[in-house]
């Protein structure tokens, strides 16, 4: 979205000439004229990208778009924090306000939010690492919610020292009946940017209805499209290595059930299954009286070529048995419902905020988002500062493997005279609001500066590297 230079001065002295350089740079790299005393700068920032298949991060009314103003928001609590009331109100000073707080309504019927909350080493990778200059608020929609996670934390901080538990009993704040109850403003950001459950279903058996769903470990295994109509048979006990799977896949099948007994790991069962191939995508069925788990979570990178699911016992066994009533194959959906919200963040100004791209299932997604936080202010705050701005990109879009190169000229020996401090800014953006008006690619940038004749020179070695990347298109076209 856009890249900067700022110069800081030097103390007492101005901040010299605002007016704009001389434009007497060649707009190409390699053929750089400067007047003396002035240095050209090429920069250049290229963009690639790696694809994943990803879940909408929020869903919903653009009527609230992030970056407004909250309104005043008053949440009774469980806990102590002034008086078992936290308030926010933008009549006061944002500063002497419990911001910028990050807050999470728990669905128990989403085995993600489950494990973020409730796994130990989750919680305890949480309160080692997240920023405890944010204030996170728990919540739900079911009665003993907050009441659970409450439990949990507190547990998990008791094991820590006490400066770290003092700490964060001043930071953790827990919701005083449900989200529903509790109502007002925060009920209604969180209908208006509404949560994700993926589900699965079975087109031709309505009656089943949806089933949750918990797809495998980011990066471990691919994932299913946001929503796809396919097949699905049962292969049987994919534990049992005495016999091949009891399913047929001559022609391809799309999605294989595969039933757990405890005998083995989800890992071992998935692998195992997709060894023999002829399977698109892998939903295993946990054991009896076992939680659904991120299957591959401890496990290699990309170690999977298909993509992985688990559903609780209880789900697969009502999938075996439509399978067989509907003669070893039927047509299968995967896709997602939309709840009422999960995540919400204000940010130190008392701005509206999402709290980026679930990934993975772990409570320091809301560690994340605070440190953000934490970022923005800080560069907010750089930017309210005296200094010479000197605008070098702005709303440049990502385009895959291009790159984007602006030559510049610099009054160096002027600018060492006047200010201490050189400083190259970037903010990356959507051309949204939203979160979902980001690709679902991750971006990777490289920033690449060369001065004087440096920059001819990395002018004429990036053309060359990008007529050697055509010509190898050219024949890999061929």
């Amino acid at each position: 979205r856009g890249l900067w230079w700022r110069l800081r001065s030097l103390p007492g002295l101005g901040l010299g000439d605002r007016s704009s350089p001389p434009a007497t740079c060649s707009a190409a790299p390699s053929s750089i004229m400067a007047p003396s005393g002035w240095a050209c700068i090429a920069i250049a920032v290229a963009f690639l990208h790696s694809a994943r298949s990803s879940l909408p991060p929020a869903i919903g009314s653009s009527s609230i778009a992030p970056g407004e103003l909250t309104d005043a928001l008053t949440v009774p609590l469980l806990d102590s924090f002034n008086n078992g009331s936290l308030q926010i109100n933008l009549a006061n000073d944002p500063s002497t306000l419990p911001l910028p707080l990050i807050m999470m309504a728990y669905n128990n019927d989403d085995p993600w939010s489950t494990i973020m909350l409730f796994n130990n080493d989750s919680a305890d990778a949480f309160l080692a690492d997240a920023p405890r200059t944010a204030h996170y608020l728990f919540g739900g929609y079911d009665e003993a919610d907050a009441a659970a996670i409450q439990t949990q934390l507190y547990s998990r901080l008791a094991l820590m020292p006490s400066s770290d538990q003092d700490e964060w009993m001043g930071v953790l704040h827990f919701m005083n009946g449900t989200l529903t109850e509790v109502g007002g403003s925060a009920l209604t950001y969180m209908q208006a940017w509404q949560s994700p459950i993926n589900i699965v279903s079975l087109p031709d058996s309505p009656e089943t209805g949806n089933l949750t769903r918990m797809d495998g470990h980011y990066g471990w295994c691919g994932w299913p499209d946001k929503t796809e109509t396919s097949t699905i048979v049962d292969g049987g006990n994919g534990c049992d290595d005495s016999t091949e799977l009891a399913y047929n896949c001559t022609g391809g099948c799309d999605w294989v059930l595969l039933t757990l007994d405890g005998s083995c790991t989800p890992e071992e069962a998935a692998k195992r299954a997709s060894q023999l191939g002829g399977m698109g995508a892998v939903l295993l069925a946990q054991a009896p009286g076992l939680p659904m788990v991120e299957v591959g979570a401890a496990s290699a990178t990309d170690a999977m070529n298909v993509v992985v699911s688990m559903v609780s016992a209880e789900t697969g066994a009502t999938l075996a048995s439509s399978i067989a009533a509907g003669g070893g194959k039927v047509p299968f959906y995967a896709g997602y419902e939309a709840h009422d919200g999960f995540f919400l963040a204000i940010d130190a100004v008392g701005r509206l905020q999402q709290v980026g791209w679930e990934k993975q299932p772990l409570l320091m997604h809301l560690g994340w988002a605070a440190s953000y936080l934490d970022y923005v202010a800080s560069v907010e705050e750089s930017l309210a500062e005296p200094a010479l701005t000197v605008p070098i990109m702005t709303d440049v879009a990502l385009k895959t493997s291009a790159s984007a190169t602006v030559t510049l000229p610099l009054p160096l020996e002027q600018l060492r005279a006047e200010f201490s401090k050189m400083e190259l800014d970037f903010a990356l953006g959507c051309w949204g609001e939203r979160d979902e008006d980001c690709s679902v690619w991750d971006h990777c940038i490289t920033l690449t500066v060369a001065c004087g004749e440096e920059a001819g020179e990395a002018g004429e070695a990036r053309e060359a590297g990008e007529a050697g990347e055509a010509r190898e298109a050219g024949e890999a076209g061929e």
